[in-house]
């Protein structure tokens, strides 16, 4: 048992304590085989499903790899039943894929899908790549769950997406497979909101998460241009007390931000509050 930043439970959830000196580094080593459910700012929490341990299996990505990264990092012991589950699962992927035959997936789909989507998946059939679906019959967006296209295939099991690409290949199809699956659904889900904060909040943010770095810039908005909804919501219990922030729950426009400056910190490494929003005459962009 370690002081890790991670906690994993036995039904297959994994809480990642953001504010952990190790953070950074677990996010990264859970990436290849977890799916994020929720990012609040505290505590994080990943999935261990069959479609991303088939992923990872497909990438390369062996159990004990897997089970290594998850003892390395887990705050307390990993429960033995997790364990024996996570070697069955991905060794029957690795049954049902060779380092030769495997299908390429893709857990969401890129943010292009929510400017384009017939223009992507144009694009798509061009290569003469086959779209699956894995438990959704249309093609989901970043920021959307549905594009309002329908796919030509669905699959609800990492089985019956392996039995697709062998029908593809046997098609004499030889490109990938897009597996696709919706962003998560429900408060708390990734994706739901982009924290923003007013001139005299963004201090805390940067000092917190980005403290002494050289290479951070301010986005300036301009409310008005926004077309999802502001909800003025709380930080952390770090901020001062009754402080609300706003959070932006859809996409950024481009054509919102008025401008870009550079937001350097003090000799200490610590950021100071930005004075009232005036357009830029140095650092800018």
């Amino acid at each position: 048992m370690t002081d890790g930043p991670l906690i994993v439970q036995s039904d297959k959830t994994l809480l990642l304590e953001t504010a952990h000196p190790e953070a950074t580094d677990c996010r990264k080593a859970i990436a290849p085989f977890s799916e994020l459910e929720r990012a609040p700012e505290h505590v994080h929490t990943y999935r261990l499903t069959p479609l991303g341990l088939w992923n990872a299996r497909a990438a390369g990505h062996d159990a004990e790899q897997v089970i290594d990264v998850l003892l390395r990092y887990s705050r307390y012991p990993v429960p033995h039943s997790l364990l024996v589950d996570l070697r069955k699962v991905v060794d029957d992927s690795l049954a049902r894929t060779t380092m030769r035959d495997r299908a390429q997936l893709c857990a969401h789909p890129v943010e292009t899908l929510d400017v384009q989507p017939r223009k992507a998946v144009g694009r798509l059939e061009t290569l003469g790549v086959t779209v699956v679906g894995y438990r959704t019959d249309e093609l989901p967006g970043f920021f959307t769950r549905s594009t309002g296209l329908r796919l030509g295939a669905r699959a609800e099991t990492a089985t019956e997406i392996a039995r697709i690409y062998r029908g593809s290949r046997a098609l004499g199809r030889t490109q990938a497979v897009l597996v696709v699956q919706p962003p998560p659904a429900g408060p708390g889900s990734a994706a739901q909101f982009i924290h923003l904060s007013a001139p005299e909040q963004v201090h805390l943010p940067a000092n917190r998460l980005f403290h002494g770095r050289q290479d951070l810039v301010l986005l300036h908005i301009d409310p008005a241009l926004l077309d999802s909804p502001v909800r003025w919501e709380p930080g952390v219990p770090a901020d001062p007390e009754a402080m609300l922030f706003p959070h932006l729950y859809g996409p950024l426009p481009v054509a919102a931000v008025k401008w870009v400056t550079v937001y350097l910190p003090g000799p200490g490494g610590a950021f100071a509050p930005v004075a009232s929003p005036q357009a830029p005459s140095g650092d800018s962009m």
